[in-house]
């Protein structure tokens, strides 16, 4: 059967949250989220999102991004289960890696598109996308995982812990559209990589972040929704070297939990490095595996 390729439009979002939904079984889409991990990142490039369509319908779908230093990344691409076996995602990778070669890139990864991602490596329990990646000459370098943890089953208190920190000086806020020049400031300072998440969260209808303060400084953040809106993710949160080892990182953690659980049954903790933190604070488990894949072209 033929197919045809072709750009990407606006127009088509509401029927590509049905055919991700429809054939991305792992994950649950929204148009409002397709739409912060398409549009709405920084490096949004109208000839790296292309579809494929038979007789006017979605078949195929696949975007990539260009990030600093020549790094590209296939951030989605995903095949109709019953368009499958024809060449179609095949067919969309190779434009996408031929374009971004056009632009610079030297190296291409899936997925893991920092700061703005819809996951953090592919998932093997979504087999035939191991084995397509391994067929483009792919090699895995890598793995994290992601944990939750079961908001209905705790109530995180937290006072008894913030009036120890505020004896010894450190206050705890949720920050405010005025604590925005000296948290970016902050943020340079100490954790670069997280200025466009901080961003997202202070930009929100309800801010969800929150910061410690010590002699009218920035010491510590913690948000959620600064990524994949609407998901229930959590982070990033981070603490100055000089101020670690007080307790600060996990109370704002648990801050962040009991304000979640007013939108959400369950909190994501993505791309997780410190199990054993998670775990001891919350009681979160690991949920899901990912592999990191990239190829140099």
């Amino acid at each position: 059967m033929s197919y045809n390729i072709s750009n990407f439009s606006k127009e088509k979002l509401s029927e590509l949250t049905g055919f991700m939904n429809t054939n991305h079984d792992l994950d649950n889409f929204t148009a409002e989220l397709l739409k912060e991990k398409i549009f709405d990142d920084l490096d949004f490039n109208a000839d790296l999102t292309i579809c494929s369509t038979r007789n006017g319908k979605l078949t195929g779908f696949g975007m990539a991004v260009l990030r600093q230093d020549g790094l590209g990344f296939i951030k989605i691409i995903a095949v109709g289960k019953d368009s499958r076996e024809m060449g179609i995602g095949r067919a969309i990778y190779q434009l996408l890696e031929e374009r971004l070669k056009v632009m610079g890139c030297h190296s291409i990864r899936a997925y893991n598109s920092n700061p703005n991602y819809l996951l953090p490596g592919v998932d093997p329990r979504y087999t035939p996308a191991l084995c397509f990646f391994n067929s483009l000459g792919f090699k895995r370098y890598g793995e994290t995982l992601s944990m939750s943890v079961d908001l209905t089953k705790k109530s995180f208190q937290t006072s008894v812990d913030e009036k120890k920190l505020l004896k010894s000086g450190v206050s705890i806020s949720r920050a405010k559209l005025t604590d925005g020049e000296r948290l970016i400031s902050f943020m340079h300072s100490a954790f670069p990589l997280w200025i466009h998440e901080v961003k997202k969260m202070l930009s929100n209808d309800i801010i969800t972040l929150f910061i410690a303060s010590k002699d009218r400084e920035i010491i510590s953040f913690a948000g959620y929704d600064g990524n994949n809106f609407g998901a229930g993710w959590f982070g990033p949160m981070g603490t100055h070297t000089a101020h670690r080892g007080m307790g600060i990182g996990s109370l704002l953690f648990r801050i962040c939990l009991k304000d979640m659980k007013k939108s959400y049954r369950k909190a994501v903790i993505p791309w997780v490095e410190p199990v054993c933190f998670y775990s001891r604070v919350s009681g979160a488990e690991v949920e899901r595996l990912f592999w990191l894949y990239q190829k140099e072209i």
